[in-house]
């Protein structure tokens, strides 16, 4: 995969800024959030690069997406509320339930293996699981903080969190609230994760954060297997590939780098195009590099 050619497909142009994306797990859609002023969720078609539907009802930026595993719902918040879309005709896209119970802003969901059950996270120090078909909320578990970062580890009820500031997570089974594994090393991140991933395997956890580096975690001994200081600005998304062979990071920097999982070794580096590439420009002071 190192030698692969690799060139930007395409460009949607959107919103004023993006804030959200999700994927659908069938490879069809892609949901769009963003805007400090924009509330809306755009959902593309990826074949035509169309925009198939414009979700309104957000009072709020909306900061998180998630479709369940068979691609007929998509999950959205960024105010106190999670709205579910029934998507499986994106031209005829309605609300399925809207989750409401969180008493400040929620800023994570995420579906388990199933699609039967979302977690969420808010600003109000709670995680609540909720049961998918009805909306009913099954447990409200003390968060550690506020923004904690959710991940359902593939084919059981644990849910990884991030922890703490001290750059540490934690495991919850929530079909038993009450147990929960602490995964933290002194080699890890030094400020909290803000965005994790599970193998497909769910044998390794990918996490990244605010300090510039991407941890690699082994789930069963809850060890850290490595940290890449991996990029020049706070690592906002991390994500493994279908086949847990590899994972890609972006940040601030305006970089996304693909990695090998076993060795930590970045394969290529994505840099989209900036406004003057391209231009031959000299002898002129007072540009940026934007």
């Amino acid at each position: 995969i190192a030698q692969t050619p690799f060139s930007l497909i395409e460009t949607l142009v959107a919103h004023e800024r993006v804030n959200a994306l999700a994927f659908s797990p069938n490879g069809r859609f892609l949901a769009s959030a963003g805007g400090i002023h924009d509330y809306a969720i755009r959902l593309w078609d990826l074949e035509s690069k169309e925009c198939l539907a414009t979700l309104e009802g957000h009072t709020r930026r909306v900061v998180s997406l998630a479709f369940t595993p068979d691609s007929t719902r998509l999950a959205s918040t960024g105010d106190a509320t999670i709205r579910l879309w029934d998507v499986q005709n994106p031209r005829l896209t309605r609300i399925h339930s809207v989750l409401r119970g969180h008493q400040y802003t929620i800023y994570n969901v995420s579906f388990n293996e199933d699609g039967t059950k979302l977690a969420s996270s808010s600003q109000d120090d709670t995680i609540r699981i909720w049961e998918t078909a009805t909306g009913r909320q099954l447990h409200c578990l003390a968060g550690r903080g506020g923004n904690e970062i959710l991940a359902f580890r593939p084919g059981t009820d644990l849910l990884a969190c991030s922890a703490g500031t001290d750059g540490s997570m934690r495991l919850v089974d929530v079909s038993n609230p009450q147990s929960e594994t602490q995964i933290k090393s002194s080699r890890g991140h030094a400020h909290e994760p803000v965005c994790i991933s599970f193998s497909p395997d769910g044998q390794r956890l990918v996490s990244s954060s605010s300090d510039h580096s991407v941890c690699l975690w082994d789930i069963e001994e809850g060890t850290l297997l490595y940290r890449i200081d991996a990029h020049k600005g706070y690592v906002h998304f991390v994500t493994f590939s279908p086949t847990g062979q590899h994972f890609i990071s972006s940040s601030i920097d305006g970089i996304a780098q693909l990695w090998d999982a076993a060795s930590g070794q970045c394969l290529h580096t994505f840099r989209a195009p900036r406004p003057y590439d391209g231009m031959n420009i000299t002898g002129v002071t007072g540009i940026s590099e934007a």
